[in-house]
């Protein structure tokens, strides 16, 4: 497995246009357990989470699908998958994502024969899982926690601290500096 890079996991994002995220709407209107597996990351990455609840056997049931289409049904889902604050989404959702890959769905040729929208959509997924790893070094995968000891995971973990607040400064420096640019520009167009 090569190791992420920023610019092939800005190729699988880059995938995925507003015509497939419109066809998502026909694709999820009735139930498919194929596409609730290919949904399940998405709803993750976008801050959903599934609905949980029991059979009468005791066995625990856990659905993507209503979550999925309420978010897809949504006014904003659009906007959420374009500003999308990718340095900045805490590493349990990633790991979290990550985990649900691991469904034999994703599995190269049961992807492929899916619709256009939803192979755009498993890009989607998988280049948003890269562009995390290629940036956030030390934000610890759901595989790490088998193979890196105690002292290693806390370390990893102060790291990753350490570089999502590095992250949310410069978001919030650079929304701050817009502003006041944009309050400089109209103060000298006054001056003028």
């Amino acid at each position: 497995m090569s190791p992420p890079n920023k610019e092939h996991a800005c190729n699988l994002m880059s995938q995925i246009s507003r015509k497939d995220l419109l066809e998502l709407k026909n694709i999820y209107k009735k139930y498919n357990k194929t596409y609730e597996s290919i949904i399940a990351p998405l709803v993750i990455l976008l801050g959903g989470k599934p609905r949980t609840g029991f059979k009468y056997d005791g066995t625990k049931i856990i659905n993507y699908f209503e979550p999925a289409q309420k978010m897809i049904y949504s006014r904003d889902f659009c906007k959420k998958i374009q500003n999308l604050g990718l340095e900045i989404i805490p590493s349990s959702i990633f790991s979290n994502a990550e985990k649900l890959l691991q469904d034999p769905t994703y599995s190269g040729n049961k992807v492929k024969s899916l619709s256009p929208c939803l192979i755009h959509t498993v890009s989607w997924v998988m280049g948003v899982i890269e562009f995390h790893r290629a940036v956030r070094n030390y934000s610890l995968s759901y595989y790490d926690y088998d193979i890196l000891d105690n002292k290693e995971l806390e370390f990893c973990e102060q790291m990753d601290r350490i570089t999502l607040l590095y992250y949310s400064l410069l978001r919030y420096a650079n929304t701050y500096c817009k502003i006041y640019e944009k309050k400089a520009q109209e103060l000298m167009k006054n001056m003028q």
